[in-house]
């Protein structure tokens, strides 16, 4: 990918990366997400809240991202470490995060409608668009692509 010279490049030199990441044209097609139609996303948030004690986040233009643990950034001792306590909390290894361009609805006060979530790391995900974190379950509407991003770039985006 060609950088045009007026566009300021990030100092580690991985904004190429961070676009192609965010590139909702790269990655495979999944059949996951609900299609919320005509529907009010409230109504879905309450719907899922109603089943659960966690915060509810509805979210659309989403992408699953299968997270690349043999980044060249890290040491082995550094991802063997990230390893050991993403298991000790319950979080299967490697990784998987969504990162959504849209905010439609959300309980909690950390997230605001219309803004962009990486969510943290999947700790279950049920009914093929509920994707749960250890704090929030994401209500996915929509398609999304699935793809592969590197460690250094997913926990860039924060």
């Amino acid at each position: 990918m060609n950088i045009p010279e007026d566009i300021p490049v990030l100092p580690s030199g991985r904004l190429p990366e961070m676009v192609k990441a965010v590139d909702f044209d790269d990655g495979d097609p999944i059949g996951f997400g609900f299609d919320l139609g005509p529907r009010d996303p409230y109504d879905l948030l309450n719907e899922v809240k109603n089943t659960t004690g966690k915060y509810v986040t509805v979210v659309k233009f989403w992408q699953w991202w299968d997270i690349n643990t043999l980044d060249e950034s890290y040491s082995e001792s550094d991802i063997d470490y990230f390893e050991k306590e993403m298991r000790a909390k319950g979080i299967d290894w490697p990784p998987s995060m969504i990162m959504a361009d849209r905010i439609l609805a959300t309980t909690n006060p950390c997230f605001e409608e219309g803004h962009w979530v990486r969510t943290s790391p999947l700790v279950k995900f049920r009914d093929n668009y509920l994707f749960e974190t250890k704090n929030t379950i994401y209500v996915l509407t929509g398609p999304g692509p699935r793809k592969i991003v590197s460690l250094k770039i997913a926990i860039s985006f924060f």
